[in-house]
Formats: C-alpha cells, sequence, structure tokens
C-alpha cells in the first residue's frame, strides 16, 4: 500500500513537472492586457509545448500586423475627408451669405456636388479597404485619368480658393490607362491636398 502511495505521488510530481512550462505559459498570457501583442516566451519550453508558443507568436504577428493596418486605414481616411470637408463647410458659408435667390441657387448647387463628391469619396475608401491585404484584390479597368484628375480636383477647388490659390488641369483629351480608379483617385487628392497646403 506505502508503495502504491509513493508510486502515486511520483507520478503526481512528475506530471506537474512536465505541466509546469505550459501553466507559465497561461499564467503569462493570462497576465496581459487586450493591446500587449509582444510574443510570448519560448525559452526552455519543452518540446511538446515550443510547437504552441510558436503558433501562438505568429498568431499574435498576425494581429499585430491587422491592427497596423486598420490604424494606418484610419488615418489615410481622415486625411481623404479633410479636403472635401472643408469644402463644404465653405459652401454651406457661401450658401448662408447668397445675396440673392440666383446666388443662393447657384450655392445650393455646389453644395449639392460637393455632398456627392464626399459620397464618391467614402465609397472608394471603402473599395481601398476591401483592398487591404487579405481583402479582395484590385480591379483593373480602363479609366480616363483625365477625368478622374478633374474629379479630384473639384474637392479641392474650394479649399485651395479659402486660401488663395488656384489649380489647373492641363488635360484636354482623354488620357486612358489601366488601373484602379479608387487607388488612383486617392493618389490624385492626395497630391492636390498636399500642393495646396504646403
Amino acid at each position: 500500500m506505502a508503495l502504491l502511495g509513493t508510486a502515486a505521488l511520483a507520478m503526481w510530481w512528475l506530471a506537474a513537472q512536465n505541466l509546469a512550462p505550459l501553466d507559465a505559459l497561461a499564467r503569462e498570457v493570462r497576465s496581459r492586457d487586450a493591446r500587449s501583442l509582444a510574443p510570448v516566451t519560448t525559452t526552455g519550453l519543452p518540446d511538446e509545448v515550443a510547437p504552441l508558443a510558436t503558433s501562438l507568436n505568429a498568431l499574435l504577428e498576425r494581429l499585430r500586423s491587422s491592427l497596423d493596418s486598420q490604424r494606418a486605414f484610419v488615418a489615410d481616411a481622415a486625411h481623404e475627408l479633410r479636403s472635401p470637408l472643408t469644402a463644404l463647410k465653405l459652401q454651406v458659408r457661401a450658401l448662408d451669405r447668397a445675396p440673392d435667390e440666383a446666388a443662393r441657387r447657384a450655392a445650393q448647387q455646389a453644395l449639392a456636388a460637393g455632398v456627392e463628391r464626399a459620397t464618391r469619396l467614402v465609397e472608394q475608401l471603402l473599395t481601398l479597404a476591401r483592398s487591404e491585404p487579405g481583402g479582395q484584390p484590385l480591379r483593373l479597368e480602363r479609366i480616363d485619368l483625365a477625368e478622374l484628375v478633374r474629379q479630384a480636383l473639384a474637392d479641392t477647388i474650394p479649399y485651395a480658393e479659402s486660401r488663395g490659390s488656384s489649380l489647373e488641369l492641363d488635360a484636354e483629351s482623354p488620357v486612358w490607362v489601366d488601373g484602379d480608379g479608387a487607388t488612383l483617385s486617392a493618389l490624385a487628392r492626395n497630391l492636390a491636398d498636399n500642393a495646396v497646403r504646403y
């Protein structure tokens, strides 16, 4: 009977020794807050536990990369929306200051066009979000680059005028390219916005 008790005690001790690294790994994961995506410790882990820690670190790296992409997208979206929203504010002021009915109608039309451009921009930003790594592939199509740039400049012109600047497009005929419309529009708007700001 004593021999059986000793054997059970030895088995319990061996099991505890073998599970100690797994317990330590579990404690490390439990002690982290939701923002901690640093890799877990893999040193000193037995061969049976090391693959689990390696897989967990690979998952944490994918999560970190995904969160970085989301942060970058939010920053880009804020930058993209700055000029159209500034233009809309300026158009609302123009509507408030309209001296007569004809000027009021013209200001209303400009405001409606600005809202339409802002709506189109949001749709393009959502398309760009889907084109992030792991999203839908870019859709190449035949695009008139001159018209695309003309629409992008239309979002920036009110802001440029408020700063005493002017924008001109020298493109009398279509310029056909194969590309992704949302990405090229974002590029054109960024170039125009940065030109006005800096």
